[in-house]
């Protein structure tokens, strides 16, 4: 009996510690969150062994999508791990958010020694940061991705490293995104929204 007045007490106060929850977790291993999923002449995206794999054979730019149960308007931290062929000069990863459709969202990219905020309203560039970062060329990279919104604004490390950080910027959209732009293969996992 005490147990069970433990355990509806802690159902009870559990929500109101003010603690930040998943609310999203995805592992990859199926395409259950209905992820943008293509193969063309010019690469790839794809969920398969549990990671989502975005190969660029050209210039062109791949992305992923979909729609999640977030509230994009309170506070989150987007996090994800990517493994990343090789880190250079010449090609572009890294995260979307506030994805309403392919010309209207903001992403968050790096490549050697460079992230850069872009926001993209009506398919025109209406605001963008860029910063220099400690991410050097290497092969078959771990990069950690974290973005996280809060009261003051957005967020977004690289390897924990703060490299752009965005103020006055509203979300509205709960559509998120990984991308790559250039020749290069990106496998991004264990994507997380908390909030």
């Amino acid at each position: 009996m005490k147990q069970l007045i433990a355990l509806i007490s802690l159902f009870l106060i559990y929500p109101f510690t003010g603690q930040a929850q998943i609310s999203f977790h995805d592992s990859f291993d199926a395409n259950n969150n209905g992820w943008t999923e293509v193969i063309l002449n010019s690469g790839e995206t794809l969920v398969t062994d549990g990671v989502l794999r975005i190969k660029s054979n050209s210039k062109d730019t791949l992305t992923s999508h979909t729609f999640l149960d977030f509230d994009p308007n309170k506070n989150f931290v987007f996090s994800c791990t990517s493994t990343v062929k090789k880190i250079n000069d010449k090609s572009k990863f890294g995260i979307i958010v506030d994805y309403i459709d392919d010309g209207n969202y903001t992403s968050f990219l790096v490549w050697e020694g460079v992230a850069i905020m872009t926001r993209v309203q009506q398919g025109k560039v209406v605001g963008s940061i860029k910063n220099g970062i400690k991410l050097k060329k290497e092969k078959k990279a771990e990069v950690n991705l974290k973005l996280t919104r809060n009261f003051k604004g957005l967020y977004f490390e690289v390897n924990d490293m703060l490299a752009i950080e965005a103020r006055y910027i509203d979300i509205k959209s709960s559509g998120v995104g990984l991308c790559v732009i250039g020749e290069q293969l990106v496998e991004f996992d264990d994507l997380k929204i908390e909030q």
